[in-house]
């Protein structure tokens, strides 16, 4: 799916990425960017392109006290969810 962003947004979700324990550069252009602490936790896998951004795979992640760590619970397939993660985790503006 794409997420369209304007240049502004694009150059926030870089920073954010650069500069957070949480994500990881996979690429110049590709991060995996991961937010624990939102009402529901979610993993965003995005790529920056010039109009926005491609997003190769988001999920809602839940955690499994057994195995002491993080699974993924079940994609996300719109734009508008991808987007309401972003702002929540105060990568982008509401």
């Amino acid at each position: 799916m794409k997420l369209a962003l304007t240049s502004e947004e694009l150059a926030a979700v870089r920073e954010y990425a650069l500069r957070s324990e949480d994500c990881e550069q996979l690429s110049e252009r590709e991060f995996v960017m991961d937010f624990y602490d939102l009402e529901q936790p979610v993993t965003l896998d995005l790529v920056l392109e010039q109009d926005g951004a491609r997003v190769d795979g988001a999920a809602y992640l839940a955690y499994d006290d057994a195995m002491d760590g993080w699974y993924m619970r079940e994609s996300i397939e719109n734009e508008a969810e991808v987007r309401r993660a972003l702002c929540q985790a105060g990568v982008l503006e509401k």
